[in-house]
């Protein structure tokens, strides 16, 4: 990939992993964003090129540079290795004082805080999957000392790939559980019965056509039933969500 120029940057995420990627996408599609208003690094060099290519931001060739260059800065890395990624990033981000916007899941303001070593301008996010359709509930919580126009901000990003759901953070664990799994849950009800479908002579396309248009029309005229059954596989399986974020 050819080197270019690095300018200050809006936005740049720590991480390029299939989430990076959707945000990004929904930031330069909806218009929110120009490509070369967006940064990212990863340690995976093929994989961060070819995004660049694909979708025009700069690759950054350090986290350093990256953050000394953006105004804000989106932790994009996995829980386990958030540790890692920031601890030799303390001195810069201090300097820099950006906005942070964390999708990490299970880490508190506080622990952010903590690993960053300073008192950063924090706000958490929950994104769940359907951010690669652009069509995401994100939750978030913002710290005391972000400002409104800095809110603004990540509204700005969360809203390019779907919606944003202000929530407290002692309510985070279970909106990650019932937003996080929601999507998993639906798609698994809509699969068993087109396999069903697919038994008795449809074909596997039509089927789930016919299954997911069926279900989008319940919803529509939300009709109530009554399962106690059903309720009780989904209370055990957002219980376990629940917990397991709770513990992370």
């Amino acid at each position: 990939m050819a080197e270019r120029m690095i300018v200050l940057k809006k936005v740049g995420f720590i991480g390029f992993g299939n989430m990076a990627e959707a945000i990004i996408s929904g930031m330069i599609s909806s218009g929110n964003y120009e490509s070369e208003e967006i940064g990212a690094y990863d340690t995976d060099a093929d994989k961060l090129n070819a995004g660049a290519e694909k979708l025009g931001f700069i690759a950054f060739d350090s986290n350093e540079k990256l953050v000394a260059d953006c105004e804000t800065v989106i932790l994009a890395v996995k829980p386990i290795a958030l540790q890692k990624a920031l601890t030799p990033l303390r001195d810069v981000f201090c300097k820099a004082n950006p906005l942070v916007i964390s999708i990490a899941a299970g880490q508190s303001i506080e622990r952010l805080k903590d690993l960053l070593g300073y008192d950063a301008k924090i706000v958490r996010v929950m994104p769940n999957i359907n951010a690669t359709a652009l069509q995401a509930v994100s939750g978030y919580v913002s710290s005391e000392n972000v400002t409104d126009d800095e809110e603004k901000t990540a509204l700005k990003i969360l809203t390019s790939f779907g919606t944003a759901v202000a929530v407290d953070e002692d309510k985070f664990s279970v909106y990650s559980a019932v937003a996080g799994c929601s999507p998993a849950y639906v798609y698994l009800f809509i699969d068993a019965i087109a396999r069903v479908g697919v038994k008795y002579g449809l074909t596997k396309k039509d089927s789930l056509a016919i299954v997911t248009e069926a279900v989008i029309s319940t919803i529509s005229t939300d009709e109530k039933t009554d399962s106690e059954a059903l309720d009780k596989v989904v209370l055990n399986a957002i219980d376990a969500a629940y917990n397991k974020d709770k513990g992370m």
